[in-house]
Parts: structure tokens; sequence; C-alpha cells
């Protein structure tokens, strides 16, 4: 007789609650045990849905956390760019011969040992949303002041420049500014399926793009160091600046965190690019400096400049 009391007892409450939630048949199934807590929802544009504010995680549909009238948007993003380079070739030995040291003429090593500061990275574009989760924008991306240098090492000078037979193998350094520019086409993804957790939507986006950049070499030095009759001197070599246009073309990763309301319109990002600045032209090469007699024996390149850059920003749409 209990059993049944029981039974009937929680059949009641069955009827009971599903009477009380009969008027709110979109509600987000994980979302249902808060509701009764918490006031605060976002209806999406079709009307099927109704975001909970709780502390309670749920996936939704980015549709519907997302109106059709704000498709146009402005990005803006700031963050520190890490250079790398692939495949580097050159010799800071000087050029013209006959050169050579104060031993043989042949004690030369290649240029390497980079080492610069790292500087921001920036990047500013607009763009149209095609679809609920892809978009296509016009970018601009710029890294200046970048202050580049490889390690001392032993190298070659002109005949006329060698002091005396006691004078030390001479040391060489190259230095140079960088600057990095990019006009590029982005599409943009965002996974189609987002987080909501007290009123902010959270989601996944992949970006890819290309387009023309441009490499500036500005303020080109060698700096040669050497002993001679117990004195150091330093012989500085300053070369023509270079420009270099090549194809960018770049990945990005991150996270979109907004508020789930259709009214709102602006969105933070976080996430991490990949750039390609394409191939480093041959900087120092003698047919660059004029009339100035000194180059470097073989003129300094790589075969793909490339950079990491951690980045935050935030997205208006209008």
């Amino acid at each position: 007789m209990k059993n049944i009391k029981r039974f009937i007892f929680l059949s009641i409450l069955i009827i009971v609650s599903q009477n009380v939630y009969a008027h709110e048949p979109f509600l987000e199934a994980p979302a249902v045990a808060a509701y009764s807590h918490n006031s605060k929802k976002h209806t999406s544009r079709s009307g099927n849905y109704e975001g909970v504010n709780s502390w309670k995680p749920y996936f939704t549909h980015i549709s519907n956390v997302q109106n059709d009238d704000d498709r146009t948007f402005v990005q803006a993003t700031a963050g520190i760019g890490f250079i790398y380079f692939s495949h580097v070739k050159g010799d800071t030995s000087l050029n013209p011969s006959p050169a050579q040291s104060i031993t043989t003429g042949t004690n030369t090593k290649k240029v390497g040992g980079f080492s610069y500061n790292r500087t921001p990275i920036y990047d500013l574009m607009i763009g149209y949303r095609i679809a609920d989760w892809i978009k296509a924008a016009l970018a601009l991306q710029n890294q200046n002041n970048i202050h580049f240098q490889s390690r001392f090492a032993p190298t070659l000078v002109p005949s006329d420049q060698t002091r005396s037979s006691a004078a030390s193998l001479p040391e060489s350094q190259f230095r140079a500014n960088i600057a990095l520019n990019a006009v590029y086409l982005k599409v943009m993804f965002d996974l189609p399926w987002i987080m909501v957790l007290k009123s902010w939507m959270y989601g996944l986006y992949f970006n890819a793009g290309v387009g023309p950049c441009w490499q500036s070499w500005t303020d080109i030095r060698q700096y040669i160091q050497y002993t001679a009759n117990n004195l150091e001197t330093t012989f500085v070599n300053t070369l023509h600046q270079k420009y270099g246009a090549s194809a960018l073309w770049q990945l990005d990763a991150g996270f979109r965190a907004k508020s789930a309301g259709l009214d709102s319109t602006i969105s933070f990002v976080l996430g991490c690019k990949f750039n390609s600045w394409g191939k480093i032209p041959n900087i120092g090469a003698a047919d660059q400096q004029g009339a100035w007699g000194f180059s470097f024996r073989k003129p300094y390149s790589a075969r793909m400049l490339y950079s990491f850059a951690p980045y935050i920003g935030v997205q208006w749409n209008f």
C-alpha cells in the first residue's frame, strides 16, 4: 500500500511540473532547473530559443545569439610578434676582393645567431558576415621598429684595411631595422555551436588570409671589430636600405566572447596567428650599393621569414 501511495504522489509531481513549464517549450534543456531562479533571458531572432542567466553552461547554435541586422563589422587586434627565419644564407665578409684576413683569408662563418626585440603587431579589418558562421574581411597588418642583429663572427676584410700582422682576426656583426606591412583578404569561420555561461557566449573560430606584403630593411650596418697594436678598432660599413614585396599567407585561431543577447554588438577575441612574410631579399649585394665600394661577399637572404603572434582584440558589429 505504501508503494502505491508513493507511486501516485510521484506521478502527481511529474504532471504538475510538466504543466508549470508547458508555456516554455523552447527553453534549453540544461537550463530548465535554473530557470525559476533567473529572471534575465535572451530571445533569439527566430523566437525559438531563450537563454538563461545560469552558471551551468550549455550549448546552442550560434544563430540564436546574433541577429540579421548587424552584419558589417570592424575588428582591431594587438599582439606581440615572434620572428623566425628559414634556410638562412649569407656571409658578412666584405667585398670587393682581394679580401684577406690576418691569417689565411679563409676563416669565415655564415651569418647566424640572430636576436631582435619583440615589438607589437597590429591588425585592423573591416568585413561582412555572409552567414551565421562565415565572414569575409579586408585587413591591414603592421609590425614596426624591429631591431635585428646577428652574432659577431670571424670575417674577411679588404687587404687595405689590414693594420698589421699583429692584428687579431676581425669580428663582424650585421644589424638592421625591419618593418613588416601587409594588405590581405581574410576568410573567418566561427564554430556553429557555442557555449553559453552566465549570459555570455564563447565560441571558437578559425581564420585564413592571403595578400601582398612588404619587408622594409633600413639602417643596415656592418660592424667590424679588431685589435691592432693593442688597440681595439671598429669599422662601420653602412649599406643601402632594401625593400622586398612578397605574398603573405596567414592562419589564426582563437575564441570569441560576447553577451548572448541579440542587442549586443561588441565582441572580444583572444587568439594566436601565424604569418608567412615570404622570402628575404638579397641584402648587402654589390649591385645595390651604388658608388659605395663595400658590400657583403655573400648577400644575406632567407627562404622565408615567418612569425607567431598571440593577440587580443575587439570586434564591433553595425
